[in-house]
């Protein structure tokens, strides 16, 4: 296994920082959508996701992996599979907290998120983003 380097830090704390916010969005989202609207969680599960990939998105692309000089049309289709492999994560992950476990729905939702990020990273940069 290869030693990590500066630029590698930079990066996991970028992707970090941008995830963070794109998981407090989509969170506050879902559960405003929950406790306001009445939705069913994994309904507002979505329309949450759905607001929280344009954030991801942009700051991933344009900040974490600087892939301002690359074709938009490949990395925003590479990202939104990447972003739909993760949402199926988070989403069965919620669906078991909820069904399986009877947990509470702000902490199966947190606990979806969290799991689904760490698909959504190694996805991003190993594929989503990399570079020729």
């Amino acid at each position: 296994m290869s030693e990590l380097n500066f630029s590698d830090i930079k990066r996991i704390l970028c992707f970090g920082s941008v995830g963070g916010l794109a998981a407090a969005i989509h969170y506050f989202t879902a559960i405003m959508l929950i406790e306001q609207f009445y939705l069913n969680p994994l309904i507002a599960n979505f329309f949450a996701f759905l607001i929280a990939f344009i954030v991801s998105y942009a700051g991933q692309r344009y900040w974490t992996f600087n892939a301002k000089n690359h074709n938009n049309l490949i990395k925003i289709w590479r990202y939104a599979l990447t972003a739909i492999i993760g949402f199926c994560i988070n989403e069965l992950i919620l669906w078991i907290g909820l069904s399986i476990f009877n947990l509470w729905h702000p902490l199966a939702l947190l606990l979806a998120i969290l799991l689904a990020a760490i698909s959504t990273y190694f996805l991003s940069a190993h594929w989503a983003f990399k570079t020729a």
